[in-house]
C-alpha cells in the first residue's frame, strides 16, 4: 500500500525506483506524544494511521524557515517572524507523506484509546 501510494504521487515527476528503507509500528498510549524530530538520510518520510480516535494527538509540521525569518526582522518589520505550522487532522487509513527534513511532531493523545501507526521513510534510485 505504501509502495504504490508513493508512486502515484512522485511518479508523475520521475521515473525513479522507491524503496521503504526503515518501516517501525507505535502505539501511543493516552498523554503519549511525540517530540518535534526530522528523519535524517532519507528524502521522504510518512506515516500510515491504523487506529485512531478524537483527541488521539494530530501530526503537527512546521516550517524550518522560521529561524531565518525571525532573524530578519529585526531588519524588516513586515516579514513574518512566527513559525507557520500546519495540523493535520488524523483518522483511520489516513497516509501522510512529507519530506524527510520537514520537522514535525505530534500532540498528545488525549483520549482513552491507542493510537497506532506505523511510520516510514523512503528513498528514491
Amino acid at each position: 500500500h505504501i509502495i504504490n501510494a508513493a508512486y502515484k504521487l512522485f511518479n508523475k515527476d520521475c521515473n525513479l525506483n522507491i524503496d521503504i528503507t526503515n518501516l517501525w509500528a507505535t502505539i501511543y498510549p493516552n498523554k503519549s506524544y511525540v517530540p518535534e524530530h526530522i528523519h535524517n538520510n532519507s528524502l521522504y518520510s510518512g506515516v500510515f494511521y491504523v487506529k485512531t480516535s478524537a483527541n488521539c494527538g494530530n501530526i503537527v509540521f512546521k516550517d524550518p524557515s522560521y529561524i531565518a525569518k525571525s532573524m530578519s526582522s529585526m531588519m524588516n518589520n513586515s516579514f513574518p517572524s512566527v513559525d507557520t505550522v500546519y495540523t493535520q487532522e488524523v483518522s483511520d487509513g489516513l497516509m501522510v507523506l512529507f519530506p524527510s527534513w520537514l520537522p514535525h511532531s505530534t500532540q498528545p493523545n488525549d483520549s482513552e484509546e491507542d493510537r497506532i501507526i506505523i511510520s516510514f521513510n523512503l528513498d528514491f534510485y
